[in-house]
């Protein structure tokens, strides 16, 4: 999974190791440590998280095996998919033209930045 190589490459403030750690990583862990116990235990940082997604999660787990995390994962595609198709009707192809090409152009732009400038 491309998300595992990106584990490996990325600094991961909050190191677990697992399927779904390129998934989860920063503020994925927070949400999924909100959603499994709610703010208890999670580190004084975590309070600056609206607990409507890991409530989301939280809620649906049952349906993932009990996995909040698997449970989140799924809400953000959810999600991201209907936003993108929302915004698709919307806007038209042209402006799903423009937004890949901008993608595109910054992944580019950053991964040179890494390779050239930042030493990578």
């Amino acid at each position: 999974l491309l998300s595992d190589r990106l584990y490996d490459v990325l600094d991961n403030p909050r190191a677990t190791i697992g399927a779904h750690s390129g998934l989860l990583s920063w503020d994925g862990l927070f949400y999924r440590d909100i959603a499994i116990g709610w703010y208890d235990g999670v580190p004084p940082a975590g309070a600056r998280f609206f607990p409507l997604y890991p409530a989301l999660g939280r809620t649906l787990a049952p349906l993932f095996g009990g996995r909040e995390d698997w449970a989140l994962v799924a809400v953000a595609n959810v999600a991201g998919s209907l936003a993108g198709t929302r915004l698709a009707l919307k806007h038209g192809a042209g402006f799903v033209r423009s937004v890949f090409i901008v993608v595109v152009a910054l992944l580019i732009a950053k991964t040179a930045y890494d390779a050239f400038i930042r030493g990578g």
